[in-house]
């Protein structure tokens, strides 16, 4: 059975020689490949991805959907290798971090361990370069879309997880399609702006956690939004329409890059 992870919280870097790269919403389909990949994040990882990272944080909804970590797909396989291929070509120490969003949260330790994988929690705190900054997915942000908001709840209680991973594979995809199905007749029938983060939720997190900088994706809008913080939200992936990209942060600063240029 899928074993549900709790994650690192906090990460305090003194070392100004290093290099961070984030990205978000990938998505990636059971059968991608770095040949076939609608996202182009494979692909990118083995050939573009900046050969200088040092530490590579995923910032949730890696996969389309994940419905536990007994699932062999050809897209695991493929994301392993496109890893593998990174790290040759580039820093072979290369440190990867990984944080759940609303489509994978059922990722678990043995997939961490598969990939080399740190599991960082959602409302990460990273120190670094002097600066002191906040990671999460961001869907908890959305405060406004309460029906979400309230399935949200119920899947990430341990004991909704525990049954669930405890069904047969089948029945997993089942529900999991079920799902998918049920959430996209229900985005016709919404707002952006009740599916986007709330303004009051963002500046109280940021207030909680004492940040400078807040980083998340969800919400497939990218952008750099600057008021007494800034906040940086990640591109999705998407090759056909020439969507996706990367934050770098360096001790220069911080950066939006990535196949199809800056983004931000």
């Amino acid at each position: 059975m899928t074993e549900v992870v709790k994650g690192l919280e906090h990460l305090h870097l003194t070392d100004m020689q290093e290099v961070l790269i984030f990205v978000s919403d990938i998505h990636l389909s059971p059968d991608a490949s770095t040949s076939e990949d609608a996202s182009g994040f494979l692909k990118t990882l083995e050939q573009s991805m900046p050969v200088d990272c040092s530490r590579l944080f995923i910032l949730g909804d890696l996969f389309e959907t994940w419905v536990g970590d007994d699932v062999l797909t050809r897209s695991r396989d493929a994301l392993r290798l496109a890893l593998t291929s990174m790290r040759a070509r580039g820093n072979k120490g290369l440190k990867f971090y990984l944080m759940h969003g609303n489509r994978d949260f059922l990722i678990g330790e043995r997939l961490c361990r598969e990939l080399d994988a740190q599991w960082i929690s959602d409302s990460f705190i990273l120190e670094c370069f002097g600066q002191r900054a906040g990671l999460c997915h961001g869907d908890a942000m959305c405060i406004d879309d309460l029906d979400y908001q309230h399935f949200r709840q119920q899947v990430r209680a341990a004991d909704w997880q525990k049954a669930f991973l405890n069904k047969p594979l089948g029945e997993r995809e089942a529900i999991a399609q079920g799902l998918r199905h049920q959430s996209e007749r229900s985005k016709q029938e919404k707002s952006m702006a009740i599916m986007d983060v709330n303004t009051q939720a963002v500046h109280e997190f940021v207030a909680n956690q004492g940040i400078e900088t807040l980083i998340h994706g969800h919400t497939h809008r990218p952008g750099r939004h600057n008021a007494s913080f800034t906040r940086w939200v990640l591109p999705d992936w998407d090759l056909a329409r020439k969507r996706g990209g990367w934050l770098r942060w360096d001790r220069t600063g911080l950066t939006s890059q990535g196949p199809f240029g800056a983004w931000a």
